[in-house]
């Protein structure tokens, strides 16, 4: 702050370009100069105005010093910036090597899971609830693993791991998702099975076809709002400028590492979809 009397001052109040601070009275009206500036402090100077020594006039204006923190986790949830897989990137010579084996891994999945789930429908001696729940398995493991494998491979061939944001949100939250439902599926598959021996003169009435189609529709219902918040929760995160990722495949754990946030309630919320749907369910 500088004073105005009538001693001789030989500080100077420092320079200010015009062009990159605009008119003090005009300067807290527009917003949008603190983020084509990156502002996030304000200093008060004081403008000496001595058209003569008896009138003197105070101008207040806004010095703006330093940088926007909060500018980094805004560019972070922008649609343009992505991630970067890295995989064995570090072993170039083993990228044709791993791209031969999860291709075969890829292919027989689909091959297999593809088999079951079609015999399971033309044969009609296996149109039994365990079936039923066999063939729906054998779906979601198609689709968990189309979700994954492609892109890995597609990274392994091109030798190219980046991945866009929203390309990122949608694997994982159909990677959590898929793979919550199968959680639940398999508890189901058990109580199927609990019943087929512990009550069998009854099995066909309790595991009928209806309870089946709940059970799974239940399933899906339950899991598709639990895994919106989770992905939802993850990705409204402020990311560091580091978005290289020493894994194969989009999971929650790995992305929490790349926060620069406090990720307490995310990790309180992972852990607590674990136990609701991997461990409670087979307890």
């Amino acid at each position: 702050i500088y004073k105005t009397n009538d001693e001789q001052h030989n500080f100077s109040p420092p320079e200010v370009n015009a062009q990159q601070v605009p008119e003090p009275p005009h300067l807290l009206d527009n917003p949008q100069f603190y983020m084509e500036h990156d502002v996030i402090g304000l200093g008060v100077y004081v403008m000496v105005d001595k058209p003569s020594a008896s009138s003197k006039s105070l101008w207040f204006g806004l010095l703006c010093i330093g940088k926007m923190p909060q500018r980094k986790g805004l560019e972070n949830h922008t649609v343009g910036s992505g991630f970067i897989l890295l995989g064995f990137s570090e072993h170039s010579s083993l990228q044709g090597l791993c791209f031969t084996i999860f291709l075969l891994i890829y292919l027989v999945a689909l091959t297999g899971n593809s088999l079951i789930a079609l015999i399971t429908v033309l044969d009609s001696s296996l149109h039994s609830p365990m079936y039923f729940f066999l063939r729906n398995l054998s779906f979601l493991e198609i689709c968990s693993t189309s979700v994954t494998l492609p892109k890995m491979l597609v990274g392994f061939l091109m030798e190219d791991g980046r991945i866009s944001f929203l390309g990122c949100a949608a694997q994982l939250y159909f990677l959590v998702l898929l793979g919550s439902i199968e959680c639940l599926l398999l508890a189901a598959m058990a109580y199927d099975r609990y019943i087929a021996i512990c009550d069998p003169l009854h099995y066909t009435l309790i595991m009928s076809r209806g309870v089946c189609i709940r059970l799974l529709v239940g399933s899906w219902v339950v899991v598709v709002p639990v895994q919106v918040g989770q992905t939802y929760q993850v990705f409204t995160l402020p990311f560091c400028a580091s978005r290289d990722l020493c894994h194969f495949f989009w999971d929650v754990p790995p992305l929490l590492e790349l926060a620069c946030a406090d990720t307490f309630w995310n990790q309180v919320m992972l852990y607590t979809i674990i136990l609701v749907f991997a461990i409670l369910p087979f307890s």
